[in-house]
């Protein structure tokens, strides 16, 4: 036998049972007594009497009169033989049970007395047959006797079945002590019996104790029960160890606690409860910072890890893993490493792979590898990039067996990519130095050469040129002398050639000249390797053209013999000509001969008079030295054949000083080029020469001019060219598309776009032939891009495309690169990357190479706009490899640089390029980069809120653009000026910056969408939130009329976060969501990011903190993908907020600090601060007070510095709260004084003592309400402290004021949010803020009286009732006062329709078994209601503006004292109103001329009471045990004991104001007391015979008619709803209709083939009992009435008749079951016919469609079980089928609080109605049925008197 460890073992008490004797029960002793017995004469006269009489109540009275005779005389043989014939006459006679049974019971004592025990317990077990239950007394003493007469029979079952009966059935009335011993000698009769029944003895005997015992003899109770349970297996139960348990844990006594439990787990044989014991001592031991035991702590291990618990495994593990004792710690720390992995558990899984590491050495165990891998991972996974880079490189370097080649080169590659990366160049040109030497298993190492290759990038991207290209030539030299050489496989002759051209490339930009024709070699060599001719022609080609230009000739005819041999061979005999014509060139050069030839030839015609000869050939000449490339020479020569003698009649000499131009133009030298063309243009000669010819010149000079910018004089000599051409002939009408081709560009460079497609486009038209060459297809897509006419602009390029080919040219780049500009205006950029990406393809493969600088310069720009940063930043560097410095380019390329930069939030970086452009641009620069510079220097300086700076750049941006009369950048550059000044806190200046742009930009829709876009984020800033939503979708539309569909996620992004500001979040999660699917064309990862934030924000918001785990880390991927490191500064802030809420403080603790690395490395002030105030916040919750303030004072210092006003605020609110807790209140009050006055637009006009701003002043309505409270509890604390009256009230008031206009705040916040949920939400989470501002004006009003302190309290606790359904009945009414279009009622029915639908699928998913349940598609159907109740609202905006009159009637009042009672409470009248509260309740009485206001129990007590006094509402008070149907249960003594106790704390107080001539109640319940019908509740009880209450019992209902409602200003709205009644169509209306007793089961017959809902059918509705009463009640009810009633029975009350049937009566009667669901209510409903086909319907019909219908009746009842409950939610009361119904029309409605009986409810129904018709209103007649059914009586016996009957309908809304 197992010995129980607990000593509280309970004594035996010294208490008896007695038996009483029954004097009193002969309840019939009403004749005459004679005082001397009776005399013989008397006995024989009675005995005749009894012959002859047959009238049983007579012979009763005769025979009483011999027994009591015979007793009198004290002869026992004749009294027990008169009770012998008496007990043979009554059995079987019901109407004379009485009097039999108390026969019976004296029968059974002369039995007992006489020793007749068999006999006794027979008598008694007759009795006990018959005894009425009513009886109660009489049945227990029965019961004393038949346990006592079964003991001496011995028959101990018995003995323990009678004593069982009447020890439970007084237990539940009688005092403790009254029954200890029968329980005592109960539990030893189990001993005997084996009965199993101590466990129920136990419980009643503990359930007595608590009900009428103190504390200790509960626990004595529960000890000797414990002791019991741990005696044997077979006694075990939980029940008393949870019990006792539950005492110590309230006691906090937690040694005895630690004990029990210990004893419990010992003893349980249920494994999981044993579990959970364990994890209670587990748990307390945590919190109290106490070791568990390691038995403890590895039974727990074992049991999660076989119930793969893997949460609550991973958290034992930590403890093992740790524990030094602990014998398989190393077991513990692998697989704490692998379960922190798969969970993603990164903080701790580094720490676990750290130890695991240093246990398991890689070099050493194949283990430590796979943990290094695992390192490497958790730290890329923690964005550590530098831990990450560590690891990497031990696995590179370390010698190792278990290390591959392949995984020791791929750990070398990510490592150095991750150091480029982070531009640690030294770093990882070190790390290339020593991997060179790396312990690879193969020597050498196959992957050497890529090894110098990565060591060669590192080089070039620290910009040591020289040195990458050393490493380039070592990695190909490396490459090409392994084993496996290029020649002999094709791939590595592919990978040598990549690494010789990206050689070439390098060489090119960086060292062009003799360094380049090795490595051309290489290549040409390559190529023959792979017998790639045309490849090695091609490079032959090259290097013969670069050894011309060195002047090599001869090297250079050699290399171009070999070209032309394998062009040949090729196939390519274009090419191979081309090649031969250079070769004959160079080779007549190369000899020397024909330059010496010409010179003498000038020499001898110059002596003779041979002019025209000697200019011929002095031209010549200056063609020679053109071919060398020596243009100096040429140019000399041709000026000196234009100034031959005699030369200005020579039309040679004219064509000699227009090649002399030509070479100047090219050569820059413009000016000169000019006099050359002007005395071109003077010869003579022209006059007679080829006009086409002259027409040239002029183009010539017309090209230079429009270089110099003199595009009127380009234009004038273009146009002379054009008049020139008119004397052309047609064989050289070519030239004409050439001057158009001028002409155009002329006019394109000085941006006259639609005169240059007009100047093409004429041509075009009247040109013969095929006029459409390449060129003028080019500048025409030019012109139409100029004239946004991008279709057609993107066609002509298309067409120019075909007709080039693919052959690299100036043509196809301009082409490329005009459609790269196309495609970007059409907004389509991604296609633009594509196709710029093809044309830098193109030029890397041409001899043109210098044009990738411009070609990259413009993917930089694409790839920063769709937000991929490093793909910007690596085409910017290209594009840097060949802009020449001093250029514009050079310019536009820093430019990009610092744009980049600061998008990737490396700030100061991108100050520093900013600096350094600033001092490149010079007065010459272009205008509009000068503008450019200062327009995006002031974004980065704005994002470093250098504020002052920011301004002054975007200043000077606009002055600037202003001359380059660039329209939209000078507007975009005063839309940054408004951004500035409101940062700056001057809102109003940049409103109206705003709105004068939009007045501006009207017309033109490329802007209208951003400056509408900033008006919303400027009041969203402002807490003007639906003006900032209006014009989000302005901007919405404006974008999407302009087709700029990239831009619409970033409004919709923006718009979430309006809805976050509004705690709106329903509505935010679906802007968020609709940004992310908005953008996923357009692929612009940064944005990605942005969104994946914010959705992680909305989630922490929300409390989803799962889910804002998941998106935020999913936001750190994002941006180390993207290489945006400086932005995971704020994302890690974010991660460790969500981890701080979770609890989870040092991985929150980890993920803030490792923010802070990241913001000093990139100077990030402000995510410096954040990081400094998250830890605060994290020491604050560990309450290391001092540490949080360290913290917090760290992060003022940067957020001072940036003027980060709200950031600041937040800090100073923080310290307040800090010094609030160490009663430093002077400081905590000057603190939040300071943040309130930070986020305050204005300083307030009074400053008072306590200064608030004013409520159209604040800038942050969120945070503001929340620091006013905290400044509210600090005056209030101050009140405390200071004794000195005045003081004391002047805090009081400073804390109201504070108070209440926090509560404006909410009101303002809750009526800006358009979700009915997150309206909820709001006064929820802010309830505390009313509830301490009602707990500060009471005490103000007893303080100072007569001040309207105490209405002002009414006012604000009736502002947080309730609200979003008083706003829903004012909107109904608003709507119901229009007269509507048909096509607008048609368009809300169906959304509504909508809503209705989406509701009925998530109702059936939510109601299936948990392992059936789609999630996702609740998920998904939630989303889709969420929209559609979106839709809903904006249909309701529109509404509003087209009808201005419905906005007008929308808003609702709250209801004051005073108008309450003006409108509400009549003279006869009080309403009482209740606000509960956790430490104080409040209580309102607003009579007609009377008011008061008192305090309260606390919620706790309140409930408690409540719950109490439920419980002997919900049945009859007389009843059968819900357990064992044999007890009987008299609540008598507790209802009447709790009822009193109701009355005297929560209705008297309340009651002092009600006079004699108050008759009527409205009760204004709020918590707990939404359970309690007030009428049940007891106010006196009559012990005097003869008085007017039933049994005694006096009910409030025998003063008052009540009735009730969630708020006064919904009372209010209703009564309002009612007087604006059509009155002639209310007339119309018939007088009753009802719906009873539908069909819930099929017929036998037909069951089996029958087609349930399974839905509903699991729900158990087709199994719901059939309402037989309501028949008969509805038929009743429709005959008090005079004209016909309207009643649907069985099959015909479904709920489409419902849906179709319910206007056009006064009445509306349900009387069927009702359905609660507590958790949803709005699933809650009644259930009509489920039988028949009721298509589209179910026959459930939902509270959700309740709120759909249009009733005009006067009163809806719905006569079924606990219509009247739901679910209460703070701030809005009771939602359920009360407030639908009322929400869809009826002012009034009666429901039920518990579940009803059948046939009192059908009589309190009819006579209800009686008095309706009778003309009572509706809380009277219902006060009038009540009475008249606890009065009703059968037999002279009350029937109903306990309120279980008549108590449970109450009468919800107005009374009329």
């Amino acid at each position: 036998m197992k010995k129980a460890i607990l000593n509280q073992i309970l004594p035996g008490w010294l208490c008896v049972i007695s038996l009483v004797p029954v004097a009193c029960l002969l309840l019939f002793m009403n004749c005459e007594v004679f005082a001397d017995g009776l005399s013989a004469n008397q006995i024989q006269e009675i005995h005749k009497l009894l012959d002859t009489t047959e009238d049983q109540a007579q012979r009763n009275k005769l025979t009483v009169l011999l027994i009591n005779d015979a007793v009198g005389r004290q002869n026992g043989a004749e009294e027990l033989g008169y009770r012998q014939n008496l007990f043979d006459e009554l059995t079987g006679k019901e109407a004379f049970i009485q009097q039999h049974s108390a026969n019976l019971y004296h029968l059974g004592v002369l039995a007992h007395s006489s020793g007749a025990t068999a006999e006794a317990f027979q008598r008694f077990e007759q009795l006990l047959a018959i005894v009425p239950r009513s009886k109660i007394r009489l049945r227990n003493l029965t019961l004393q006797y038949l346990s006592r007469l079964a003991a001496q029979l011995n028959r101990i079952e018995l003995e323990e079945k009678y004593l069982a009966l009447y020890v439970v059935a007084v237990a539940k009335t009688s005092d403790f002590h009254e029954t200890a011993t029968g329980y005592e000698m109960l539990l030893e009769l189990t001993a005997k019996t084996k009965s199993n029944r101590a466990h129920y003895y136990f419980e009643n005997w503990f359930e007595g104790a608590r009900r009428n015992g103190t504390k200790v003899h509960q626990k004595k109770v529960l000890t000797r029960w414990v002791n019991y349970a741990a005696m044997e297996p077979e006694n075990f139960s939980d029940k008393p160890f949870e019990l006792l348990m539950g005492f110590f844990k309230a006691e906090m006594a937690w040694k005895e606690l630690r004990a029990l439990q210990h004893l419990y787990a010992q003893n349980t044989p249920d494994e999981n409860k044993k579990i959970g014991v364990y994890e209670g001592i587990f748990s307390h031991n945590r919190k109290m910072a106490q070791p568990t035991d390691l038995p403890v702590l590895t039974l727990l291990y074992s049991a999660y890890r076989t119930d793969k618990q893997q949460q609550k495994e991973l958290q034992i593990l930590k403890i093992l893993a740790a524990r030094e004792d602990y014998p398989d710690r190393g077991e513990a720390l692998k697989r704490l490493a692998r379960i922190s992995l798969e969970r993603e558990d990164w903080t701790v899984s580094s720490d676990t792979h750290l130890e695991l590491l240093e246990m398991t050495p890689p070099a050493t165990h194949q283990e430590g590898v796979v943990v290094l891998d695992n390192l490497i991972v958790i730290y890329g996974k923690l964005l550590r990039d530098d831990l990450t880079v560590r690891y990497l490189q031990q696995k590179a370097l370390i010698p190792s067996s278990f290390i591959s080649d392949k995984a020791r080169f791929e750990a070398f590659t990510r490592a150095l990519k991750l150091q480029i990366h982070q531009q640690e160049f030294d770093a990882a040109n070190q790390f290339y130095l020593e991997m060179v030497d790396a312990p690879f298993l193969e020597q050498p190492h196959p992957d050497l050469y890529e090894i110098h290759l990565w060591g060669a990038s590192v080089a070039e991207e620290k910009g040591d040129y020289a040195g990458a290209s050393a490493l380039y030539q070592l990695s190909l030299d490396t490459l090409m002398k392994q084993d496996n050489t290029a020649a002999q496989n094709p791939n590595g002759q592919e990978t040598a050639l990549k690494i010789a051209q990206k050689l070439l490339l390098l060489t090119e930009s960086r060292f062009p000249g003799k360094k380049e024709i090795p490595i051309l070699q290489q290549i040409s060599e390559i190529y023959r390797q792979q017998e790639n001719l045309e490849g090695q022609a091609k490079t032959e080609h090259i290097i013969a053209q670069k050894l011309s230009k060195l002047g090599e000739k001869e090297k250079a005819v050699s290399y171009y013999n070999e070209a032309v041999k394998n062009y040949r061979k090729s196939g390519n005999i274009e090419a191979a000509g081309q090649v031969l014509k250079l070769l004959t060139n160079l080779e007549e050069g190369a000899s020397g001969n024909r330059l010496q030839r010409l010179l003498d030839l000038e020499n001898v015609q110059e002596a003779s008079s041979n002019t025209k000869e000697l200019v011929s050939t002095r031209t010549e000449i200056g063609n020679y030295y053109k071919t060398q490339g020596e243009t100096a020479a040429a140019v000399d020569y041709y000026l000196k054949a234009a100034k031959t003698a005699e030369a200005q009649t020579n039309m040679d000499s004219a064509r000699a000083a227009y090649y002399a131009g030509l070479l100047l133009s090219q050569n820059h030298e413009l000016e000169r080029a000019n006099l050359v063309y002007i005395s071109a243009l003077g010869n003579n000669g022209l006059e007679a020469a080829d006009p086409a010819f002259t027409g040239q010149i002029h183009q010539a000079y017309a090209k230079n001019l429009d270089q110099q910018n003199k595009i009127p004089e380009a234009l004038q000599q273009i146009e002379h060219a054009l008049q020139k051409h008119k004397q052309v002939t047609d064989s050289k009408s070519k030239l004409l598309s050439s001057l158009v081709y001028t002409k155009a560009s002329i006019q394109l460079n000085d941006n006259r776009y639609p005169a240059a497609e007009k100047t093409v486009q004429d041509y075009l038209q009247s040109a013969t032939g095929d006029p459409e060459t390449v060129g003028l297809l080019i500048v025409l897509a030019r012109a139409q891009l100029g004239t946004r006419n991008i279709p057609a602009a993107l066609e002509n390029l298309e067409k120019a495309l075909t007709r080039h080919g693919d052959v690299f040219s100036e043509d196809l780049y301009d082409i490329l690169m005009l459609k790269s500009d196309g495609l970007n205006l059409k907004r389509d950029l991604i296609t633009a990357v594509k196709n710029q990406q093809h044309l830098i393809k193109q030029i890397e493969q041409s001899n043109q190479k210098e044009k990738l600088g411009q070609a990259n310069l413009k993917l930089a720009g694409y790839y920063a706009r769709l937000g991929r940063l490093s793909d910007a930043l690596a085409a910017n560097r290209q594009a840097g490899h060949w802009i020449k410095d001093g250029s514009d380019d050079q310019l536009r390329l820093l430019l990009n640089a610092a744009r980049i930069y600061r998008e990737q939030g490396e700030i100061e970086r991108s100050l520093e390029i900013f600096a350094r452009l600033q001092a490149l641009i010079t007065a010459t620069s272009p205008v509009e980069l000068a503008a450019e510079t200062a327009y995006q220097r002031g974004y980065t300086r704005l994002q470093a809120s250098r504020l002052d700076q920011a301004l002054e750049d975007f200043r000077e941006s606009e002055k600037l653009y202003r001359q380059t009369e660039r329209r939209n950048a000078v507007i975009l550059s005063q839309k940054a000026q408004a951004s500035v000044l409101s940062s700056l806190g001057k809102i109003a200046e940049a409103e109206a910056i705003y709105l004068a742009l939009l007045e501006k930009v009207k017309d033109n829709p490329d802007l209208k969408g951003d400056i509408n876009n900033a008006l919303a984020f400027l009041y969203s800033e402002t807490g003007q939130y639906d003006k900032a939503l209006d014009y989000s979708r302005t901007a919405e539309n404006a974008w999407q009329e302009t087709q700029q569909k990239q831009r619409i996620p970033e409004v919709l992004n923006t718009r979430g976060l309006i809805y976050l500001k509004m705690n709106d979040f329903d509505q935010a999660e679906i802007s968020f969501k609709r940004a992310m699917t908005r953008n996923a064309p357009f692929e612009n990862p940064l944005l990605d990011s942005e969104i994946t934030n914010n959705l992680g924000g909305l989630y922490r918001a929300n409390g989803e903190l799962e889910k804002a785990r998941v998106q935020l880390l999913k936001t750190a991927e994002l941006q180390k993908k993207l290489g945006l490191e400086s932005m995971t500064a704020l994302t890690s802030n974010n991660i460790g907020s969500v981890l701080l809420e979770e609890n989870r403080f040092s991985e929150a603790l980890t993920f803030f600090r490792q923010a802070r690395v990241v913001a000093e490395k990139y100077k990030l002030s402000r995510e410096l601060a954040v990081s400094w105030s998250n830890e605060g916040i994290l020491f604050f919750k560990q309450q290391k007070l001092a540490e949080a303030e360290k913290a917090f004072k760290e992060a003022v210092k940067p957020q001072q510095a940036l003027e980060l006003k709200i950031d600041l605020a937040r800090s100073f609110n923080n310290l307040s709260i800090i010094a609030a807790q160490q009663q430093r209140l002077d400081e905590a009050l000057e603190s939040v004084q300071k943040a309130v006055m930070l986020i305050s637009l204005q300083q307030p006009a009074e400053a008072g003592e306590f200064p608030n701003p004013e409520l159209n002043s604040v800038l942050a309505p969120n945070l503001m309400k929340d620091f006013l409270q905290n400044k509210g509890d600090i005056l209030r604390e101050m009140a405390d402290r200071d004794q000195e009256k005045d003081k004391t009230v002047g805090y009081l008031v400073g804390s109201y004021q504070s108070l209440a206009l926090a509560a404006e705040l909410i009101e303002s916040l809750r009526s800006g949010i358009k979700s009915e949920a997150s309206q909820k939400r709001l006064i929820r989470n802010n309830i505390e803020v009313f509830q301490k501002l009602i707990n500060i004006l009471f005490e103000l009003g007893n303080r100072a009286p007569g001040k309207g302190y105490h209405e002002k309290a009414f006012y604000y606790a009736e502002m947080s009732r309730a609200r979003s359904f008083l706003d829903q009945l004012q909107e109904q009414t608003a709507r119901a006062a229009l007269k509507l279009p048909p096509e607008i009622r048609d368009r809300e029915k169906q959304l509504k329709d909508k809503i209705a639908f989406l509701d009925r699928e998530i109702f059936v998913e939510l109601n299936k078994p948990q392992s059936e349940r789609d999630i996702s598609k609740i998920e998904r159907e939630q989303l889709n209601k969420t929209e559609a109740s979106l839709e809903f609202k904006r249909f309701t905006t529109e509404l509003e503006q087209t009808f201005p009159a419905y906005a007008e009637l929308k808003f609702p009042k709250v209801y004051d004292v005073k108008t309450t009672q003006q409108e509400l409470v009549q003279a006869d009248t009080l309403l009482i109103a209740y606000f509960i509260g956790t430490d104080v309740s409040y209580g309102w009485t607003v009579g007609r001329t009377s008011f008061s206001m008192v305090a309260l129990a606390p919620e706790t007590d309140v409930s408690q009471l409540v719950r109490r006094y439920r419980k002997t509402l919900v049945n009859p008070l007389i009843s059968e045990d819900a357990e064992d149907e044999e007890l009987i249960v008299d609540s008598t003594r507790s209802h009447i004991a709790v009822g009193l106790q109701i009355q005297r704390s929560i209705l008297k107080p309340l009651l002092k104001l009600a006079g004699k001539e108050v008759t009527q109640l409205i009760v204004v319940p709020d918590g707990a007391l939404y359970y309690l019908p007030f009428e049940t509740v007891l106010t006196g009880i009559h012990f005097q015979t003869g008085n007017r209450f039933p049994k005694g019992r006096e009910y409030m209902l025998h003063r008052f008619a009540i009735r009730y409602s969630p708020s006064v200003s919904v009372l209010g709205r209703m009564r309002t709803q009612v007087q604006n009644r059509d009155k002639a169509s209310a007339a119309l209306r018939k007088n009753f209709i009802g719906f009873g007793d539908p069909e819930y089961k099929p017929e036998k017959s037909v069951a089996k083939n029958f087609k349930y809902n399974q839905t509903l059918r699991q729900q158990g509705f087709y199994s719901l009992d059939r309402l037989f009463n309501t028949k008969k009640e509805l038929d009743e009810i429709s005959a008090v009435f005079d004209e016909p009633s309207t009643v649907y029975l069985r099959e015909d009350a479904r709920e489409s008749t419902v849906k179709k049937s319910l206007s056009g009566y006064k009445y509306i009667h349900f009387a069927t079951h009702g359905i609660l669901d507590e958790r949803n209510p709005e699933f809650s409903g009644v259930v009509m016919n489920l039988i028949q086909g009721d298509s589209p319907e179910d026959g459930f019909l939902q509270a959700s469609e309740i709120f759909d219908l249009k009733i005009n009746s006067d009163l809806v009842v719905l006569s079924a079980c606990e219509t009247g409950l739901g679910k209460v939610i703070k701030g809005e009361g009771m939602v359920g089928l009360t407030r639908a119904f009322l929400f869809a029309g009826t002012p009034s409605i009666v429901v039920s609080l518990w579940t009803v009986a059948d046939e009192s409810t059908s009589k309190l129904m009819i006579y209800f109605y009686e008095f309706l018709n009778k003309g009572h209103s509706k809380d009277d007649a219902l006060r009038k049925a009540r009475l008249k059914l606890l009065n009703e009586k059968d037999d002279s016996e009350l029937i109903y008197a306990d309120p279980f009957y008549w108590g449970p309908f109450i009468l919800n809304g107005t009374q009329i």
